[in-house]
């Protein structure tokens, strides 16, 4: 299949990755809690903007890795298939075989692998229980419950939290395996939050009449869309109505019994499933960033529009000066 397809249900498209992939990393570097978290510990601008940049040129050499790491993946199994030779039964298992089986035999490779794999999984799962722990003290209960904990409570609280959230991880893992592969979901689930967020921020600068209202029903509607679309195409998948196209393979050369050939893609019938449950999860974020944006807009203007009195003028006299 063509990677100029402009076809909205291919998964893997030069369109849906370069459009979707712009707005989901525009959405988590900009408002994602994790990231504002780390751009408010620096001392000034200046800093932040910096380390955006460093952060930037980080995440494409990562990116551009992992292509390559699949690339090799594919060159040394695109004749043996390791899914329909029964080697492995997940696709996320590809990458550790790959190791086994190429620098497995090297005492510690395999260890240290295995190492940077769970320390990069627990850093992020670190910083994203700890910025949900600060969001649930700050904004839930200081917020919205007008409690006022002494440092000790509040350090219990976020503790607790922490505890909480960490073990209600741990059960979504037996839940997360049955969906397929990671990246899918993940960017799926995360889109939800992420465009919906960014749509509010987005609203609120490109439009001058947008008021608080329209935010809140613009919030609602992209939140409820997108999850609706993640939600259900995650169903989908795990009903196996759904399923993503592979690149071609073989299994000729397998060393596990007599199997020989081209492998035979047995792909189900889409054409009965909701257009929305088909579509590739990489355009779920700019559904929630755009639906957040068109209702508000909407929204905002049959209710009046931006009153002088939703504007506090300590936000915009730094703008001003």
């Amino acid at each position: 299949i063509s990677s100029f397809n402009t076809s909205l249900y291919e998964r893997q498209t030069f369109f849906s990755v370069v459009i979707g992939g712009f707005f989901y990393w525009t959405s988590f570097n900009s408002v994602n809690q994790t990231m504002v978290q780390r751009y408010m510990s620096l001392p000034n601008m200046k800093k932040a903007r910096q380390a955006i940049a460093i952060f930037t040129i980080g995440i494409m050499l990562f990116v551009s890795v992992c292509c390559y790491a699949g690339l090799l993946i594919y060159a040394k199994y695109w004749k043996c298939d390791p899914l329909t030779s029964g080697m492995v039964k997940q696709d996320d298992q590809l990458f550790p075989i790959y190791v086994m089986e190429t620098v497995g035999e090297w005492k510690g490779v395999a260890g240290l692998f295995i190492a940077g794999v769970f320390g990069a999984a627990l850093s992020s799962l670190s910083v994203v229980l700890n910025s949900t722990a600060a969001v649930l003290l700050e904004d839930i209960l200081k917020g919205c419950f007008k409690r006022k904990p002494t440092e000790k409570a509040a350090a219990i609280f976020v503790k607790g939290s922490i505890l909480v959230l960490g073990a209600a991880s741990m059960g979504f893992l037996f839940i997360v395996e049955k969906l397929g592969g990671v990246l899918g979901v993940a960017t799926s689930l995360t889109a939800i939050a992420a465009g919906t967020t960014f749509g509010i921020f987005s609203l609120g600068m490109l439009n001058p009449y947008a008021n608080s209202i329209g935010a809140i029903f613009g919030a609602i509607a992209g939140g409820v869309l997108s999850g609706w679309v993640s939600l259900g195409s995650q169903v989908a998948a795990a009903s196996k109505l759904v399923v993503p196209h592979k690149l071609p393979g073989s299994i000729e050369e397998c060393p596990i019994g007599n199997m020989t050939g081209m492998v035979e893609r047995d792909y189900p019938d889409e054409s009965d499933v909701f257009p929305l449950y088909r579509l590739s999860f990489h355009w779920i974020n700019p559904i929630g960033i755009f639906t957040v944006i068109i209702v508000g807009s909407l929204v905002s203007y049959f209710t009046g529009g931006r009153k002088s009195d939703d504007i506090d003028p300590e936000l915009i006299s730094p703008v001003i000066h």
